[in-house]
């Protein structure tokens, strides 16, 4: 389930459930691989995260595929 808790209302960025930080995204277009994590305690995965990090990745294959 989602809650509005969990992304900032106006920025729309993704929160760390542990600490209440903006989650660090970071991708590789060459490697084709996308991180979420949170700079403050390194966690921040969630079930929304995975999905969220695996429909990047997708869309990463899909650009390069073009």
């Amino acid at each position: 389930m989602s809650s509005p808790l969990h992304a900032h209302p106006v920025t729309r960025h993704r929160w760390c459930r542990d600490c209440a930080m903006v989650l660090t995204v970071t991708v590789d277009e060459l490697a084709r691989t996308v991180a979420m994590r949170c700079p403050r305690c390194g966690g921040g995965s969630s079930a929304a995260t995975v999905r969220l990090l695996a429909a990047c990745q997708a869309s990463l294959a899909a650009a390069q595929a073009a």
